[in-house]
């Protein structure tokens, strides 16, 4: 229940057209990577760094993403 509520609630909030009601069928990818950054960049949002996902994910958990999705810690994408 609570993931469907929430999923309702990020529709309303972020796809919604202010003006005419409609809903947007897709979020643009530029976005802030840091709070207090200026200029956005693709994609930034949905990007973690090695340290963010050890940060965020138990240790095993974080090995095995890593391994799986090749990440470094000097990373594998261009910023």
């Amino acid at each position: 229940g609570q993931t469907l509520r929430d999923l309702i609630s990020y529709v309303e909030r972020d796809l919604r057209h202010s003006k005419h009601g409609g809903f947007y069928c897709a979020e643009d990818a530029d976005s802030l990577s840091k709070k207090n950054d200026k200029q956005k960049k693709e994609g930034a949002f949905y990007v973690w760094n090695y340290d963010e996902i050890y940060k965020i994910l138990p240790e095993k958990h974080a090995d095995i993403f890593c391994y799986y999705y090749q990440c470094e810690k000097t990373g594998n994408v261009d910023p």
